[in-house]
This record gives structure tokens, sequence and C-alpha cells, in this order.
């Protein structure tokens, strides 16, 4: 499993009139597989499930974003680059990678 690197420069949280999370200047690297970069990342939550510490997402907008998905290199010996993936292919390993994120949970406050 490879390693996630994330920063940002500043979080925005609030909580009334719908709880949301702002992120600015955001970056995201999975060494030999993905890098993203975003100037916002605005991500809206739905209330109920927050009461049951369950985070379910209502709305997200990303605005400037960068996103560069390494291809994997050829094997040793292999004189032919490797053949450009399937659309298909390519949206199962991003999503793979995002997957891999680690689980945020919501903390007990008592």
């Amino acid at each position: 499993m490879s390693r996630v690197y994330s920063n940002f420069k500043r979080i925005d949280l609030s909580l009334f009139l719908s709880p949301h999370v702002l992120l600015a200047d955001a970056t995201l690297n999975i060494p030999q597989r993905i890098s993203a970069s975003i100037q916002v990342i605005d991500v809206y939550l739905e209330i109920l499930p927050l009461l049951t510490r369950k985070i379910n997402l209502n709305n997200a907008r990303i605005q400037q974003s960068d996103l560069n998905i390494m291809r994997p290199k050829p094997a040793p010996g292999d004189s032919a680059p490797a053949s450009p993936e399937a659309v298909g292919d390519l949206l199962r390993n991003v999503s793979a990678a995002f997957f891999a994120l680690p689980v945020f949970k919501i903390p007990k406050l008592a």
C-alpha cells in the first residue's frame, strides 16, 4: 500500500447554516500513482449523519484543479513502452487510489 501525503494552507469549518469545510491550496500525493493540487475544495455535509458520527457529502465544489496520474514504468527488459490504458482502467485506478486514503472518523466528544 502506498503512503498518502496531503497538505493545505488553510482550512475553514462552518457549522451554521449548513455544515461545510473549505480547504485552500490543497495538495495530494500518492507516490508513483497520483499527484493533485487544488486551489479551493468546498465540501458541504449532511447534518443528520453528523449526529451519529458519520460523514455524508451533500455537495462538493472544486476550483482550479490539476491532476496528474502516473503510468507504471515498463518491466525491466521490456523494450516497448507500455500501451495506453483504456479509460475504464484509468478510472478504476483513480478510484482505487482515492479509496486507499485514510478514513476520517469524528472523535467522541465525551
